[in-house]
């Protein structure tokens, strides 16, 4: 799935990298197991 950046309201931070998720239960996910 593309998210927009300009858009995305869930976002997480891991390693100096920003991800962008769809939702805040996606963003959730992987903040739990960012491996």
């Amino acid at each position: 799935m593309k998210v927009n950046p300009a858009t995305a309201k869930h976002r997480f931070s891991y390693k100096g990298e920003e991800y962008l998720f769809c939702s805040g239960r996606c963003r959730e996910r992987f903040e739990a197991d960012p491996e």
